[in-house]
């Protein structure tokens, strides 16, 4: 966490100054390198909650990795507290609204 880089198994290495959330079915993550680090959460239960609210302070930009319609009350409440929000979805269908 504090060389702010993550490496996947192929070896690409991604820099970061950021906090990463995802949603993946069953906490199933993807096989990344640093996973299990501080700062790398889900969204369903309430331990991870609380520990999204105790790095809050520590993150200027949020990433959340979801294909579910429930990140966007995520996205609201992460942007009323003025953090710059990514979000990463394969889901094209996520942000149209009828």
């Amino acid at each position: 966490f504090k060389k702010h880089k993550i490496t996947t198994e192929g070896n690409e290495a991604f820099e970061y100054d950021l906090l990463l959330i995802t949603d993946p079915p069953d906490y199933c993550f993807p096989a990344i390198k640093g996973i299990q680090r501080k700062g790398v959460v889900g969204l369903k239960k309430l331990k991870d909650i609380l520990e999204i609210i105790d790095l809050l302070g520590l993150a200027e930009t949020i990433i959340i990795q979801s294909n579910q319609l429930d990140c966007l009350s995520f996205v609201s409440a992460f942007l009323k507290r003025n953090k710059e929000v990514i979000v990463i979805s394969t889901n094209k269908d996520l942000f149209l609204l009828e």
